[in-house]
């Protein structure tokens, strides 16, 4: 067995274990809104951190989305890739990751509009 299908295979069984911490269908459906977006990493670790977390987006794409997050709420830390654009290819290389911090959007309230009725 190669390395990467060991590794999948210890990042499933971590989120299996993770599975636990909630049921089976929130699991599922967290899993459905964040896979093409986060990496198997990530969604464990977010998992591991807010089992009850159901969206999450980092904090200045809440803003764009008409939301703030809450004053004092602690985020969510991930795994961002950092990357450098190679001279050569033309193509970005990644060389490194470094910690962010999304929210869940349960952290989050929607912004006043400012219209009074």
């Amino acid at each position: 067995m190669n390395k990467s299908s060991e590794d999948r295979k210890l990042k499933i069984a971590s989120l299996k274990e993770a599975a636990i911490l909630v049921s089976e269908n929130e699991v599922a459906a967290f899993l459905a809104r964040t896979a093409k977006k986060y990496s198997p990493l990530n969604v464990q670790m977010i998992i591991s951190q807010n089992p009850e977390a159901s969206v999450v987006a980092g904090y200045n794409a809440w803003k764009e989305a008409g939301r703030v997050v809450r004053k004092g709420e602690k985020g969510i830390a991930i795994f961002a890739p950092i990357s450098k654009k190679n001279k050569e290819t033309e193509k970005s290389d990644i060389y490194g990751f470094r910690a962010v911090y999304v929210f869940d959007i349960k952290q989050t309230d929607e912004v006043a509009t400012g219209v009074a009725a």
